[in-house]
């Protein structure tokens, strides 16, 4: 760190200023205000930091060209001056360095407290919310507690009423009760007396049926008597009858029956006959010749042969006599 000049530092104390000090001023205006005021190492802390190497250079000058050595072995006011300006300045630095840096802290602080204020503002609007939903549900619940509560009490209401007018009626049924047994014991009472005469009536009625059940005996087999004497004088009678009947009727079917066969009969062995003298006549017409035509050929197919080869009909008997014929 540079030397601190004592409080009690008088003008005449300090050296003059030489040439070579006002080089020194003049090599400081070029050195960058800025870069010194940030930089420890900067151009101006090493100038300030070489008055050894100086004293040393200008020694060996004067040396050389004959002149008398510094009558002072202190650094010329210039240089002090300047370590006074450089160390307030840094001094300054340090100042707004540690005021910056504070201010930072302090500025983070209040963004953290901002921060922190904000999430419990978040959390206190939740917490509000969730309330008020609570809150609503609970005034909802109320509200629906209410109204049951009320719906209960009309409801209590209704059921007294019906309660009440259940006692009406059961008191009412009791009365018709009352009444109903007394009339079920009268009816009771009625009734053995209905019993006692339906055993008078049952024994009269009893008596009555054994009498008419003889009397429809007796009239059965009266009836089956005269039944069995009718059944077989009419079987008698209806045989005859029918023989005779059935003897008539039977003739004149069999007449027209008969008459019915015997004309198939008769018509069937005309058929016959006259089937058969055709052949004859065929046998002795092919005797005589002129079998190579074709109309005989045909003709004669259709006379022993009922159907073609190819599954063709052919003329019939009564066709074939026709064609004889002609």
């Amino acid at each position: 760190m540079p030397a601190r000049i004592s409080p009690t530092l008088s003008v005449a104390d300090v050296p003059e200023a030489t040439v070579e000090d006002f080089d020194i001023i003049t090599r400081v205006r070029d050195v960058n205000v800025t870069e010194s005021l940030t930089c420890p190492g900067t151009p101006l802390i090493r100038i300030i930091r070489e008055p050894s190497r100086r004293s040393r250079s200008k020694s060996s000058s004067k040396k050389e060209h004959g002149r008398r050595p510094s009558r002072s072995p202190h650094p010329s006011p210039l240089v002090v001056a300047l370590q006074l300006v450089e160390e307030e300045r840094q001094a300054n630095q340090l100042k707004s360095l540690l005021r910056g840096t504070s201010d930072r802290d302090r500025i983070e602080r209040e963004v953290r407290r901002a921060d922190d204020a904000c999430g419990r503002v978040q959390f206190a609007e939740r917490r509000e919310k969730e309330a008020l939903g609570r809150a609503t549900a609970a005034e909802k619940a109320r509200q629906e507690l209410e109204d049951e509560n009320v719906q209960l009490l009309q409801e209590s209401r209704k059921y007294q009423m019906q309660l009440e007018a259940a006692g009406r009626d059961i008191r009412r049924l009791q009365s018709d009760m009352d009444m109903l047994r007394q009339e079920y014991e009268d009816m009771e009472k009625s009734d053995a007396r209905a019993r006692e005469s339906s055993r008078k009536y049952q024994t009269a009625l009893r008596d009555l049926e054994a009498r008419q059940e003889s009397r429809e005996e007796g009239k059965r087999l009266a009836i089956k008597k005269s039944f069995n004497d009718g059944q077989t004088a009419g079987w008698d009678e209806g045989y005859t009858a029918g023989y005779r009947e059935g003897k008539r009727v039977g003739a004149e079917e069999g007449l027209k029956t008969g008459r019915k066969e015997g004309l198939r009969e008769g018509r069937e062995q005309g058929r016959n006959e006259e089937r058969r003298s055709a052949l004859e006549a065929f046998d002795k017409f092919l005797a005589e010749g002129d079998e190579s035509s074709e109309r005989t050929r045909r003709w004669t197919q259709s006379v022993y042969h009922p159907h073609y080869d190819d599954g063709q009909s052919t003329v019939g008997y009564s066709a074939s006599l026709r064609g004889l014929r002609r």
